[in-house]
């Protein structure tokens, strides 16, 4: 699960990914290419460079169904099979670039002994311009752009509410 987050301290909008609490360290894929560039000496800007983001920062919280691994990540764009449907074909050397750094980031993590092993577009996120959302505040965010969410009851099966989870859920509207 990821949750769009507004970071005050930097003033900055970011994306929080909680991980399934059967994730151990040895199986989270952030966490393992984080441990394979350091042993590397290589770091987030060179990673960057190649097209490669790397978690800002991982934490883990714990909860009744165990413990989650959470990352926290700059907020990225759309998934490449979705901005695919948005371009402009007439543009031939806007696909060139983005296929051009696919290859290049790929063939670092190759070079790096790292096997991606679910490379699709759908799994791609496309990296916004540094600062692009920075500017919209946090009211903006949830009353203008998101929108009044959809509020559902959390219930059981059985109707009736659990001790452990949220009264609600939200989701956009």
């Amino acid at each position: 699960m990821v949750w769009l987050c507004y970071e005050a301290a930097v003033k900055k909008w970011r994306a929080v990914q909680v991980g399934r609490a059967s994730h151990t360290e040895e199986e989270n894929g952030e966490l393992l290419l984080e441990s394979i560039m350091e042993k590397n000496s290589i770091g987030a800007a060179e990673a960057l460079e190649n097209h490669i983001l790397l978690p800002l920062e991982t934490f883990w919280i714990d909860s009744i169904n165990g413990k989650h691994l959470c990352t926290v990540l700059p907020l990225l764009g759309p998934r490449l099979s979705d901005w695919v449907r948005w371009i402009q074909t007439d543009k031939p050397d806007r696909v060139k670039s983005i296929n051009t750094q696919l290859v290049k980031g790929m063939g670092f993590l190759h070079k790096n002994g790292i096997c991606h092993g679910d490379f699709r577009p759908q799994n791609i996120l496309m990296q916004l311009q540094d600062g692009a959302l920075d500017e919209i505040s946090v009211y903006e965010m949830r009353k203008e752009i998101l929108g009044k969410p959809v509020m559902t009851e959390v219930l059981l099966g059985s109707g009736e509410r659990s001790p452990f989870s949220p009264e609600y859920s939200y989701s956009r509207g």
